[in-house]
């Protein structure tokens, strides 16, 4: 992924969907099949030039970002992240960093004064409001105008059918269980749904 300059001044979250999209966009310039070793070498090639023309271009730029994640985070983790996109991009990262709980009125008091950051980390239950405020960027709008495949995307935040928001990870809840357990209340698999894990658990309770 990678961060793209088009923007709109003080609306955190369009860049922050910048980023995303441009990130994933530098992992796909590849216009060759791999059919031949030509064809192959040629959109090497071309990656290179392409990758190497947005680093030239993005060099001094500076972006702020404010999430509360480095807080939580290893020390260091998300430093290194922001340090190895300045590598591929150009683009420097300055982190804004502050516990969860201070974050929102931050980003709001940010927004009324107008000197939001960049990039923000969202809660995705903030999104609503600061869209119906006009405080983020419709993100449909800069996916359609930069020609961005949003199929690519997992997932993302919408408000009145436009995407505010586009979540950094999804990922599993996962859940441990004890087969023997299980299996001793006459249960032989894993519930695949809610009414086999509602009988599985009323079996072993019994």
């Amino acid at each position: 992924m990678k961060f793209k300059s088009i923007m709109k001044k003080g609306l955190a979250v369009a860049l922050a969907g910048t980023m995303v999209l441009g990130l994933a966009a530098c992992g796909n310039n590849s216009s060759g099949t791999g059919s031949t070793g030509e064809t192959t070498k040629e959109a090497k090639e071309e990656t290179v030039k392409k990758t190497t023309e947005t680093t030239s271009s993005s060099k001094g730029v500076t972006l702020e970002f404010q999430q509360w994640w480095e807080e939580e985070l290893p020390e260091g983790t998300l430093r290194a992240i922001c340090d190895e996109f300045t590598a591929q991009t150009g683009i420097t990262i300055d982190l804004l960093s502050n516990p969860y709980a201070d974050t929102k009125t931050q980003i709001a008091a940010g927004a009324a004064a107008g000197t939001m950051a960049d990039v923000v980390g969202l809660d995705g239950a903030w999104v609503y409001d600061f869209a119906k405020q006009g405080s983020i960027s419709n993100l449909s709008e800069l996916m359609s105008s930069d020609g961005y495949d949003d199929s690519q995307l997992s997932s993302q935040i919408q408000v009145d059918g436009s995407t505010y928001m586009i979540p950094v990870v999804n990922f599993a809840y996962p859940m441990y269980v004890n087969m023997d357990l299980l299996e001793s209340a006459g249960i032989t698999e894993l519930p695949a749904n809610w009414t086999e894990f509602k009988a599985a658990c009323e079996a072993v309770t019994d």
